[in-house]
């Protein structure tokens, strides 16, 4: 997708995500955002087996594009948006602890599935998700606290 193709307010947050860098961040920062990837591949490590994860998996796996992610558990590999679909379905059956209370109210580890796919899609390291996920949870409590 070309930049031209996106709104001014999606340029301006994709610009935003896309220059956040580790060394700019805090401790706490780092402290939490390991803390939410330990907690979702916990909870998607439970639920791998749940009967309605693997039907997702199964699902995903269907699907193939020039860019692929894979599918946890599995070895196999799909279409990016539906790696994050599964993945994140996965990752969010058992988790109930993850809720950003505020004007709004929403479930910020739901991004979890589709950054690290994209992020294993394109060869991504640690640092860019890190910076990924720690931009991506600022935007969310943004948007819920206005």
């Amino acid at each position: 997708m070309s930049d031209d193709t996106l709104d001014a307010t999606t340029r301006r947050l994709a610009r935003y995500a896309h220059g956040v860098e580790l060394r700019q961040l805090e401790e706490r920062s780092l402290i939490e955002c390991r803390r939410r990837l330990i907690d979702a591949a916990a909870c998607a490590v439970a639920a791998y087996t749940e009967p309605f994860c693997q039907q997702m998996a199964a699902f995903a796996s269907g699907f193939s594009a020039p860019w692929n992610a894979r599918l946890w558990g599995t070895g196999q590999s799909c279409s990016i948006e539906m790696a994050a679909f599964a993945n994140g379905t996965t990752l969010r059956y058992l988790d109930l602890s993850d809720t950003y209370m505020s004007t709004n109210a929403g479930h910020p580890s739901d991004m979890i599935g589709a950054l690290v796919a994209a992020g294993g899609a394109t060869g991504a390291d640690g640092a860019a998700l890190t910076g990924a996920l720690v931009g991506g949870y600022e935007v969310f409590f943004g948007i819920c606290d206005a």
